[in-house]
């Protein structure tokens, strides 16, 4: 007597839904993966524009915060500031010179004394197309308050730098001079920063703070 077997197996329908079950997991987990992904991307992205941004802030607070006015006895040395607003393409790219008590020293560097000159200003980046943030440092201090030095890199991708000035009654200018004008022998009782950084998506991050001189009165109204 012969035994019949019957075979089990998937039909085709069958196989053709497990499949697309499986594509939809696969789908959602990628879609998972890439969004996670993307976070710590731009996670991390945002934490080196804030880091960048707080060291650049830092560093100028200190040199502004130490800048020396000096006195008329030196005719051969400039001590002051100047500062002066500058625009491209409605982006502002203010520049600043004066002297301060914050010198860097390099293993070059002889000298001995903390006064010095320091700069800070924008140049186009042509691989970019945004700036480069770069301070100027000089142990000399001579006649010429804005050149001579050293030049160091201080910030990349950089959409801007707007300063404004106050004075001890309160007047606002988007430009500064010690050496001459209605400001001679001063130095602005506040100082406003506004620094623009961008992303690799060309987001633009605003970061804003206040500096006020140590050698500067304070604003009486």
């Amino acid at each position: 007597m012969a035994v019949s077997k019957t075979l089990n197996g998937f039909t085709l329908i069958e196989v053709l839904i497990a499949i697309s079950i499986i594509s939809i997991i696969i789908g959602a987990l990628y879609g998972a993966y890439i969004s996670n992904v993307k976070g710590i991307q731009i996670t991390q992205q945002d934490s080196h524009i804030y880091q960048t941004a707080r060291i650049v802030l830092d560093r100028m607070r200190k040199d502004l915060e130490c800048a020396y006015i000096g006195s008329e006895a030196s005719k051969k040395s400039a001590f002051g500031m100047i500062a002066e607003h500058r625009e491209i393409e409605d982006i502002p790219v203010d520049r600043i010179d004066f002297t301060a008590l914050t010198h860097i020293y390099s293993k070059q560097d002889n000298l001995t004394t903390d006064l010095c000159e320091i700069g800070y200003f924008l140049k186009k980046d042509p691989d970019t197309n945004l700036f480069i943030l770069y301070r100027r440092d000089s142990g000399i201090v001579d006649s010429d308050l804005r050149h001579g030095g050293r030049i160091d890199e201080l910030a990349y991708m950089v959409k801007g730098l707007d300063l404004e000035f106050i004075d001890k009654q309160g007047d606002r200018f988007k430009y500064w001079n010690s050496l001459k004008g209605a400001h001679k022998n001063e130095l602005p009782s506040l100082i406003k920063i506004k620094l623009i950084l961008s992303d690799k998506n060309g987001g633009k991050h605003v970061f804003i703070t206040s500096v006020h001189p140590e050698l500067s009165p304070l604003i009486t109204r």
